[in-house]
């Protein structure tokens, strides 16, 4: 077949332009480990891990805005190419980065009277403005990745994935006792303390054209209730200043830093009983029993945003800025349509007069 434009079916083909200047995306791991055994049968661990990331690809799209605008306003945008709206960023100062760091301290118990154990706890911190190409959580995108003057790097915030205290504590105890019915029993654990995950608290109405928004924090989002019924203080959060002029350099109205919040905690126990019977020789029968969440606390997810304050009268002042905006421009229709009836009647009188 002949290489022809005209013999390829581009049906269900879509277009994706990628950078020229493409940059490899890379990854440095490091770690330190240090561990003792203060006592027998006992050890003590603590470990310190980091990531980090450079160069990643984050897909911003094709004709993104390049120009700050009032909500509403049709901006100019690039034309869909590789060349101007490439939509894997890549470019040094413009990349997408990722950081996680984490100390790790354990500890960890043999078999002393029956009990084994394993403790461990982990401090981290993860950030990034990628984020993740599966599944992105509830921390945002970029907002203006196209604005003039605006750097990727403003969008870094906690990743979608960041768990700041993670406790888990597990092991296995042989219960005493002798004789057929009470010896042989051993009960076992997990427990597991998970801090929740991050999320970004969006802005109640847009505040730019083509451009994101994410909410000013103004007070302590953990204040109230905090509960099922208000998990957020709503009084927290405020709206910025829209786009008042086009092509404006104040970036205020983008909002504030993206993942503001982390969700709901993460708190389950689960235990077993198990007893184990000799048969004959080697062979062993076993009879278990496991209970999971035997507390029965609830795993809640990501709490969802119903109202925050002002926003009835900021949906209402910015419908009321459409309406007017529409009859501004119905009334100026109007008076061209006016304008032309008058030219035509004018025309028309001239040419009978000339008649």
């Amino acid at each position: 077949m002949v290489l022809d434009p005209v013999n390829v079916n581009a049906n269900g083909l879509t277009l994706r332009g990628v950078e020229f200047d493409y940059q490899t995306p890379r990854y440095h791991n490091y770690n330190v480990t240090l561990q003792a055994e203060p006592f027998p049968n006992h050890s003590v661990e603590i470990g310190f891990v980091g990531t980090r990331g450079r160069h990643l690809e984050t897909f911003t799209g094709m004709n993104n805005v390049q120009v700050s605008a009032a909500a509403g306003h049709q901006s100019r945008s690039r034309s869909c190419n590789s060349r101007t709206s490439p939509a894997a960023r890549s470019t040094s100062g413009r990349s997408a980065s990722a950081r996680m760091i984490r100390c790790r301290p354990s500890s960890s118990g043999g078999i002393t009277r029956g009990l084994q154990f394993l403790m461990s706890y982990t401090l981290s911190d993860s950030k990034t403005n990628a984020g993740d190409s599966l599944s992105g959580g509830g921390v945002g995108g970029l907002r203006a990745p196209d604005v003039a003057g605006w750097d990727l790097a403003n969008d870094i915030g906690l990743s979608g994935f960041h768990t700041k205290h993670a406790f888990v504590f597990s092991g296995s105890y042989d219960l005493p006792g002798k004789g057929p019915i009470l010896s042989g029993w051993r009960t076992n654990w997990v427990l597991s303390l998970y801090s929740g995950q991050a999320q970004t608290i969006n802005c109640s109405v847009a505040s730019g054209s083509g451009t994101g928004c994410y909410a000013l924090m103004v007070g302590d989002p953990y204040a109230g209730t905090h509960d099922v019924t208000q998990f957020y203080n709503p009084a927290a959060f405020a709206d910025p200043k829209p786009v008042a002029t086009i092509g404006q350099t104040d970036f205020s109205p983008l909002g504030g830093p993206r993942s503001q919040v982390t969700g709901p905690p993460l708190r389950q126990l689960d235990m077993g009983v198990a007893r184990q019977i000799r048969l004959r020789g080697q062979s062993q029968f076993e009879v278990r029993v496991e209970a999971f969440n035997i507390t029965n606390l609830p795993a809640f997810n990501a709490a969802g945003i119903v109202e925050l304050p002002g926003r009835q009268k900021l949906r209402q002042h910015h419908e009321h800025a459409q309406h007017a905006a529409s009859d501004s421009a119905r009334r100026q229709g109007v008076l061209v349509t006016k304008r032309r009836l008058k030219a035509q009647v004018s025309s028309l009188t001239v040419v009978s007069a000339e008649t």
